[in-house]
């Protein structure tokens, strides 16, 4: 790109002499350290506007990494990078990426929203008012989920939520209302801001909010459930042993459209305890986005096996991830079935063609919704989520009935993980991550250092070329000492 092109308030200039600082103090591997090198020099790079370079230095950096945290802001400054260049397709690539391996990351949605907008307003401008309101609720979707993160960011969004008439799901509206919001994007358009580039990459998990269990409103995410398929139940509890009940989840398992991978959880539900999901732990809870649990043979999300062999292949990717209380298999890539699952606690539309959605929850949400309380940004949870008891309610499935309950909130702690091997491709087609390695793998942690630096908050959208900043709040990470040990790890990748 033309040095004319550049932004020199991209990035705070002391970030370089920071991250020198962190490079020569912090106890990282040498791996670490040449992948932090490469991504400070990508960050440079981009803060002068030099984007092929700070593409290079992106792709080392992801070659080497293998935090999935660290690599999805990678992934979202590389997508950032083909936004500013007018490449949306590529761009939305990226950001989709960077979601799987860090569904925390309000940036990433918010800049997402920005082009759906964008599109929108496009195809107002050629005629296409149904393609315009649905890229205008696809921009509301993701808005809203970046706004779940970010509550007090995003005013212009939240503003145009509010106005459209979009701010309260499954709202009906008028046929008058699309002229009405194109009227508004029309006016309004240059005020939504991109997210500018990510500073606070290698800084470890972020702290949770707490999470406000005190009513669950909830309906199946896939409809009403079909009388013909199976029912099963998982009681959870809290710690091992005779540890305390937090309550039953009854979970409809979709037979009718995923036969070999429901049979797959039926099986598994009965099955004495190290041989099925009977006394095995929800290893990694990620509030706001899953709850993942089913490795019973080595009970830190490297193991699990199927009915069938060490695993099976994907059936079918007709059901999505619609919202909470979807069942998902886990998985270490395509055709890589065993036997994790996870549960959703919310939507995650990303996930879709990648795992298999083949149930739901019909009862007990609220459990599902303490367990989320117990988990961290990283998937370090504060206590063992135990499955005490598993098995079959009954051949066919009952009638839908939420039962309330109070249930004690639990502490929450938010803490670092060491992360499995990871594989790239350079030159930025696909990226697959193993997940996080067990808790108990690393040998020490050394805490987070507040390093703090700064860049304007100032980002507008244009169709060619985006000048976009952000803030840096931190730079120091969280290390953790001990070996990296390439593991068969199943992950959101």
């Amino acid at each position: 790109m033309p040095r004319s092109q550049k932004n020199d308030n991209f990035i705070d200039k002391t970030f370089t002499i920071i991250a020198d600082i962190l490079l020569r103090t912090m106890p990282t591997s040498s791996r670490e350290k040449e992948a932090f090198a490469y991504y400070r020099d990508g960050m440079s790079a981009q803060a002068e506007g030099e984007y092929a370079e700070a593409l290079q230095n992106y792709y080392e950096a992801m070659r080497l990494e293998v935090d999935p945290y660290d690599r999805s802001y990678i992934l979202y400054n590389i997508g950032l990078i083909h936004t500013s260049n007018g490449e949306h397709t590529r761009a939305l690539e990226y950001y989709y990426q960077a979601l799987e391996r860090n569904p925390a990351l309000p940036q990433a949605l918010n800049n997402i929203a920005v082009i759906c907008h964008y599109r929108g307003e496009q195809a107002i401008e050629q005629g296409e008012p149904e393609q315009a309101e649905s890229l205008f609720d696809q921009a509301a979707e993701y808005w809203k989920q970046a706004l779940s993160l970010a509550p007090t960011n995003y005013m212009e969004a939240q503003n145009w939520l509010v106005v459209t008439g979009r701010s309260n799901p499954g709202e009906n509206m008028s046929s008058g209302t699309l002229r009405a919001r194109a009227n508004f994007s029309e006016r309004n358009s240059n005020e939504f801001k991109l997210d500018g580039m990510k500073t606070d990459a290698f800084t470890g998990a972020a702290d949770n909010a707490p999470v406000d269990r005190k009513s669950v409103d909830y309906q199946p995410p896939l409809g009403q459930p079909n009388p013909e398929n199976p029912v099963v139940f998982l009681d959870v509890k809290l710690g091992r042993g005779d540890g305390k009940q937090l309550g039953r989840i009854v979970i409809e398992l979709k037979k009718d459209v995923v036969p070999k991978t429901a049979e797959n959880f039926l099986q598994l539900c009965q099955q004495p305890a190290g041989q099925g999901f009977k006394e095995s732990r929800f290893h990694r809870i990620i509030p706001g986005f899953m709850c993942q649990g089913g490795d019973f043979t080595d009970d830190n999300g490297t193991g699990g096996r199927s009915i069938y062999g060490d695993s099976f292949p994907d059936e079918d990717f007709s059901l999505k991830h619609t919202g909470p209380g979807v069942l998902s298999m886990a998985n270490a890539g395509p055709d890589t079935n065993g036997s994790q699952f996870f549960l959703c606690v919310a939507s995650t539309p990303w996930l879709d063609g990648k795992h298999v959605v083949f149930g739901q929850v019909i009862e007990g949400y609220e459990v599902v919704k303490a367990i989320e309380a117990i988990g961290s940004q990283s998937g370090e949870t504060s206590e063992d989520v135990m499955i005490a008891d598993c098995g079959v309610v009954s051949a066919k499935v009952t009638a839908h009935v939420v039962a309330p309950a109070t249930l004690p909130r639990a502490p929450l702690r938010s803490a670092p993980v060491s992360p499995a091997w990871a594989r790239s491709s350079l030159g930025g087609a696909a990226f697959q991550t193993a997940s996080d390695v067990a808790h108990g793998v690393r040998t020490g942690v050394v805490p987070r250092a507040a390093v703090r630096t700064s860049a304007p908050r100032v980002a507008r959208f244009v169709p060619a070329v985006v000048v976009a900043a952000g803030t840096a709040p931190q730079l120091a990470r969280s290390f953790v000492a001990g070996a990296r040990m390439p593991v068969r790890a199943f992950a959101f990748a």
